[in-house]
């Protein structure tokens, strides 16, 4: 079955999806605790849902399905039916089959479900023996278990019959009391099936556009009033409203003879007043049908001010709002002919209406019904099921919301990186204004000596000469005064351009990010389900916990990550978690904890999943590494234990001796990782043996700019991404040792190869012992548990940029990821340091014992206040990897409180420019309380004049140092004397 409108086939897509999924998680949620009557009705809205919409646009076989799997969850909510592992086995069944189903309306594939099997499955029919893996692999293609079901006439079934009681519809007991009695059935010509035949147009054009205005805004507060009481039944002020509402578009239909909007809203006031006197209780399936019957009264309404029939029959939504059960009975060629005839009918009004119209709606009506008012009890027959009216108003109205494609948000966000890129540059622009400004006063201090020399010759100059001097002169005068008028305009009028550029592209590039976030909960909620069927296909217990789902995080990664974690996910419980017999040996608990974490550190996302199994055999990698030579035996007895349990993300490698179809299948670990690193992120892994294992996926927050560290190469520039810099410091020639003609050195007391970027990039250089000074700049990178230090010659910048793919011819560059343009308009390559650690060895763990001055654990207590994020995040970096706590604040005043309620900090690092609470008048309001007259306070800043130190002095600062200028080994060395 194939929805052929698209509009209703995108919606269903969306809506089903939508059902599925939370039925899917009721499920998992409801199996681990089977008394949650919240859950299961949560479950009954999801399936009745389900249930409506695939019977609104004909998927009947998903309809058929989400029936019987409604009927089961009934019978859990009133106790006849355990909820055991085998009924949840033949729900997921259930659902999956539907799942299947709605594909093949929205695309058009064959689903290839057989539904009779499906059916007979979730009554519990036997599978031949079969085992519950193959029964759930076969059910949706086998038919041979259900033989003779395919002879069935599905019309004989009522949504309330059992699948093989095949009765006909008994006949009313006798004694059966009135109300309960089934509607019976009558006859009625075809003709009279329909719409109601009088018209309700009103004649008199000022009363019809009064009716307009007024019953729109009755029929607005009935549907508000709806909606709000459906949500809190409770809300005795808005049932009020409501029946003030129907009242009043009741008397004004009656008063303008708009008979069928008067009966329609009666019984509607009725209802409410039902409600209100608590003889009726005000269920989903009651305001299903007084929306239908709000719904229908906007057609007549319509019809009653634009002439245009509105096909609505009047008895059959009485009937609709009354309860009228369905039939699955129904005559489709009389419900064809009606529609036709409807929709013709309707086109040759709308042809033949001359008046504007500036709203239009459609009905798809259904057969109508022949009433008999003639009974003394006022009950009426109806010849058969009576259907609900769908309808489907089509009218001007102010649009929400639009659907976006990803691309152009792409597209967007690629642009608004530009822009943050371009805003840069013109920065750089305030440094020439300043230079033309310097011009300009070196230009009006020569005039001034001129002047002077002027004044000592005017007495030998003829009066022609002095005429013509004088002359020029003011002309100069004049030149030098407009242009100096017109630098100080410029400098003020770009300062000001620039102000309103930078909170501009700002807030442009928030934005449209904040549109791609998703909450991780929308991959996330893929895996119970999966992790439940895994474990009791493998026969084990896990207790599967997800924190961190309401994360926001950009949709790239939601798109990307769901590979990566699967495989992870399963290898977790198919390699490390262990049966319950074997935890119990081990002395563990028999049910495993899996935990999938999502949270976020400063501007990274972390992704973990950790689990309490067997752990990862270093010995076992090991061995399995060399056999598969990912690995040399002389290499891998140099390895520490991190070292060898990362082998396992290497291309080729496996411990498993077949392939596996629950994890692997053929397919490692190293997939995982280039997935990841894909998004610019890392994967890495830490195990302890026997007690479980912690993958750690690592990302950035953004990817429309990349932030790097610009540094010189034989002066040339290169720009390293600051995503893989730990540590930008100084290495002494004499703390280099070559192992195996290796340079190493001591860093966080493990030895790391050192490697110079000119040999890296394979540059020209001198005699390497001249390139060596006393003192080496160097960039410690990470990746993972990797690191790796590079020498470079010089620093210069830290700036955004945008990453420019590099063209065809020299993608196969090594150690390049792209280039850009600098704030100066210079094209810079941007390096890829994933290739340096290819391009360098790991040094041996033996010589650890032989390394000088290890490094001692500081453990002071630094209070940073910065406002700027990159300064913050650098600066804390510095000095968490100096051995410092760091406590940060964004500003002054934050920074003060902070001081006041924590009281244990060793020294303050602080900015001068920032909001609320500068850092000179934070520091003089620390100054003011003697018991912190000891705590060293260091201004970092921008403000370089002899004035602004002056300043910081008699705020009450220790030191005072310029970022201009900034140098972290200074900062590292004054905080050390301070302390």
């Amino acid at each position: 079955m194939f929805i052929e409108d698209e509009e209703l086939r995108e919606l269903y897509k969306v809506a089903s999806e939508d059902h599925i999924t939370k039925i899917e998680q009721g499920l998992i949620t409801l199996e681990k605790q089977p008394d949650d009557i919240d859950v299961i009705n949560e479950l009954l809205r999801e399936t009745h849902s389900l249930k409506g919409d695939s019977r609104m646009l004909g998927v009947e076989e998903a309809e058929i399905l989400v029936h019987q799997m409604e009927d089961i969850l009934n019978e859990v909510k009133e106790d006849t039916t355990l909820l055991s592992a085998e009924v949840c086995d033949r729900l997921y069944i259930g659902v999956d089959a539907v799942k299947k189903i709605a594909q093949e309306a929205i695309t058009g594939q064959p689903s290839e479900v057989n539904t009779f099997d499906i059916v007979a499955l979730l009554m519990g029919a036997d599978a031949k023996e079969e085992s519950l893996e193959e029964s759930a692999a076969a059910e949706l293609t086998d038919t041979s278990s259900l033989d003779g079901l395919e002879d069935l006439d599905w019309d004989d079934f009522s949504d309330d019959d059992s699948i093989f009681e095949l009765t006909d519809n008994p006949a009313p007991e006798e004694n059966q009391p009135e109300e309960s009695q089934p509607v019976e059935l009558a006859t009625a010509a075809p003709e009279e099936i329909g719409a109601d035949s009088e018209s309700c147009y009103i004649e008199d054009s000022e009363l019809r556009e009064l009716y307009k205005v007024a019953s729109a805004d009755h029929l607005e507060k009935i549907e508000h009033g709806l909606i709000t009481l459906e949500q809190d039944p409770n809300d005795v002020a808005m049932l009020e409203e409501l029946l003030r509402a129907t009242h009043s578009l009741k008397g004004d239909s009656r008063m303008l003879g708009v008979a069928a909007a008067e009966t329609l809203v009666h019984h509607i006031e009725d209802v409410l007043i039902d409600i209100k006197e608590n003889n009726t209780v005000l269920s989903s399936q009651l305001c299903d049908r007084l929306y239908i019957g709000v719904d229908a009264v906007k057609k007549i309404a319509h019809e009653a001010v634009t002439g245009i029939p509105s096909g609505v029959s009047t008895f059959h939504i009485m009937a609709e709002l009354m309860g009228a059960e369905e039939d699955q009975e129904t005559s489709t060629a009389s419900e064809q002919a009606i529609t036709e005839q409807a929709t013709t009918k309707q086109a040759e009004t709308l042809h033949q209406n001359d008046e504007p119209q500036t709203s239009q709606t459609i009905v798809e009506d259904l057969p109508d019904t022949s009433i008999d008012w003639t009974s003394p009890d006022s009950t009426y027959q109806v010849e058969k099921e009576i259907k609900p009216l769908v309808v489907t108003p089509v009218a001007a109205k102010q649009i929400e919301t639009i659907r976006v494609d990803f691309t152009k948000l792409d597209a967007l966000m690629t642009q608004a990186g530009e822009l943050v890129v371009t805003k840069s540059q013109l920065e750089r622009r305030n440094e020439d204004i300043a230079q033309l400004l310097s011009l300009w006063d070196e230009w009006n201090r020569d005039f001034s000596v001129n002047q002077q020399l002027l004044q000592e010759l005017a007495p030998k100059l003829t009066p022609e000469e002095l005429e013509k001097v004088s002359l020029r002169d003011q002309q100069e005068q004049k030149y030098l005064s407009k242009f100096g008028n017109l630098i100080s305009t410029l400098k003020n009028v770009v300062l000001d351009n620039n102000a309103r550029l930078d909170t501009v592209t700002s807030r442009l590039e928030a934005g449209i990010y904040n549109l791609r976030l998703l909450p991780l909960s929308t991959v996330f909620n893929l895996f119970p389900r999966m992790v439940r069927d895994l474990s009791r296909q493998l026969g084990k217990e896990i207790d599967f916990t997800i924190e961190g789902g309401e994360l926001n995080v950009d949709k790239r990664i939601i798109e990307e990550i769901q590979a990566p974690l699967t495989h992870i996910l399963r290898n977790a419980i198919d390699h490390g978690i262990e049966t319950p017999a074997v935890r119990i040996q081990q002395q563990k608990v028999p049910k495993a904890k899996l935990l999938l974490r999502g949270s976020q550190v400063d501007n990274r996302i972390i992704i973990e999943i950790i689990d309490d199994g067997r752990g990862l055999d270093t010995e076992k990698i090991g061995a399995s590494a060399v056999k598969k030579k990912v690995c040399q035996p002389t290499d891998l007895a140099k390895m520490s234990a991190q070292q060898v349990q990362s082998l396992i993300f290497a291309p080729g490698f496996s411990t498993r001796s077949e392939v596996s179809e629950i994890s692997g299948r053929g397919v490692g670990l190293d997939v995982v990782r280039e997935n990841v690193e894909k998004l610019k992120g890392s994967v890495s892994v830490a195990s302890d043996f026997g007690k479980g294992c912690k993958f750690q996926l690592n990302f950035n927050t953004t990817f429309s700019s990349t932030y790097v560290l610009i540094v010189e190469v034989n002066n040339y520039p290169y720009a390293i991404p600051v995503d893989y810099i730990e540590k930008i410091t100084q290495i002494e020639t004499k703390n280099i040792f070559q192992v195996d003609d290796i340079p190493v050195i001591s860093w966080e007391d493990k030895p790391i190869s050192v490697a110079y970027l000119r040999d890296i990039l394979q540059l020209k250089s001198e005699d390497k012992d001249n390139l060596i000074k006393q003192k080496n700049l160097c960039i410690i990178l990470r990746i993972g548990e990797k690191k790796i230090g590079v020498f470079a010659d010089n620093l210069t910048a830290q700036q955004s940029i945008i990453l420019k793919p590099l063209s065809k011819l020299l993608k196969r560059i090594p150690n390049v990821s792209g280039t850009t343009i600098l704030s100066d308009g210079e094209v810079c390559i941007v390096l890829d340091p994933k290739g340096f650690f290819q391009s360098s060895s790991s040094a041996s763990e033996e010589i650890s014992t032989s390394l000088e001055n290890s490094k001692k654990s500081i453990n002071k207590h630094i209070l940073l206040v910065e406002d700027s994020l990159p300064i913050r995040t650098q600066v804390r970096r510095i000095l968490i990897n100096s051995g410092y706590d760091v406590t940060v604040a964004q500003d002054g005043l934050e920074g003060f409180n902070t001081l006041k309620s924590q009281n244990n900090f060793n020294a303050i690092i602080s900015d001068v420019e920032m909001p609320n609470l500068s850092g000179l008048e934070m520091t003089a309001k620390i100054r003011e309380n003697s018991e912190y007259n000891q705590l060293p306070i260091i201004l970092v800043t921008t403000l370089a004049k002899e004035s602004d130190k002056r300043r910081g002095a008699e705020a009450g600062a220790n030191a005072y140092l310029t970022k201009g200028d900034f140098d972290q080994t200074l900062l590292l060395k004054t905080l050390k004397e301070l302390i």
